[in-house]
């Protein structure tokens, strides 16, 4: 069971990530009808702008993942790999 103060946490990271993602994205959409209707008024930072809430939400949301054991692994792609019905692909590429 975990603790609702983690839950808690848990549930503002997700809303802060959803409105960074979010935010981002209506920058973008305003940058892009600026410069195409409006280019007198285009604002010139969107890109910087919407670069650093694309960061600041991966970090946010890598903590999640560090938390939850969620992050993907190269031992998938290896398991795969090591699969009966996938010897004459392995064959294939070491040739």
């Amino acid at each position: 069971m975990t603790p609702p103060a983690q839950t808690v946490w848990d549930r503002a990271e997700r809303t802060l990530v959803g409105l960074l993602g979010a935010l981002a994205m209506i920058v973008g959409m305003v940058q892009v009808i600026g410069r195409y209707f409006f280019p007198a008024d285009a604002i010139s930072w969107a890109e910087e702008v919407i670069v650093y809430l694309v960061v600041w939400a991966v970090m946010i949301v890598s903590s999640q993942l560090v938390r939850t054991d969620g992050h993907v692994r190269p031992i998938s792609c290896c398991s795969w790999c090591r699969r009966a019905d996938n010897a004459g692909w392995r064959r294939s590429i070491a040739s």
